[in-house]
């Protein structure tokens, strides 16, 4: 904190003064009359931004991920439903019954004990097509699994500034930040102290 609240003071214009200065782990937030400095050494991209303070409109405390690997997590799941549903309660090997044709193939009738050997592999073939898919719904399953942990891995922690006509600034925040986020927020909600000092009436007649 003490590299940027420095670098803070050094940035200031003639007239503008340091009001409240909240750090966010390395990162820190500066106000002054005039405007906001954001400073972000462990953030990506620029280390700093200043933004005029009529033009910051609402500071928040954020969590947010990678929404990629929720959609991973949805189709997951919605295969692993059809995979364990189907495999679980059909039975795909029933489909072909070679009772009839095997009684026939007892009887001596001509021709039917290749069909009957023809249709046992074929019906052997798709009573594994179950365990296919019960195996296959529980993978999906595990792969779901494994896209909500990567999406809570890839959630960040932050200060969201929403700044008008501009694009957000993004200051990366410990997960106990609320308090100075509060603190931050009922300052900003304050006019700034050069507007709030009284000013001399320009009409009033100075003492001689």
């Amino acid at each position: 904190m003490e590299r940027w609240s420095q670098q803070a003071g050094q940035r200031l214009r003639d007239g503008e003064e340091i009001e409240e200065i909240v750090p966010f782990g390395g990162n820190g937030v500066a106000v002054t009359n005039q405007r906001l400095l954001a400073f972000t050494p462990d953030g990506e991209g620029a280390n700093y931004r200043a933004i005029e303070r009529p033009n910051v409109e609402r500071v928040t405390f954020e969590s947010k991920g990678d929404s990629d690997w929720l959609g991973y997590m949805g189709k997951g799941t919605l295969a692993g439903i059809a995979g364990v549903g189907i495999g679980y309660t059909m039975d795909f090997g029933g489909l072909i019954s070679v009772s009839q044709i095997s009684a026939d193939a007892a009887a001596g009738r001509t021709g039917t004990a290749s069909i009957v050997q023809m249709l046992s592999s074929i019906s052997r073939l798709m009573g594994m097509v179950d365990d296919v898919l019960l195996v296959g719904g529980l993978l999906a399953f595990a792969m779901c699994l494994g896209a909500f942990g990567m999406y809570l891995e890839s959630r960040r922690h932050g200060i969201w500034i929403t700044v008008a006509g501009e694009g957000d600034c993004y200051v990366p925040a410990p997960k106990d930040s609320r308090t100075a986020v509060s603190r931050l927020q009922r300052h900003l909600e304050t006019a700034p102290e050069s507007e709030s000092r009284p000013r001399d009436d320009p009409l009033r007649p100075h003492p001689e």
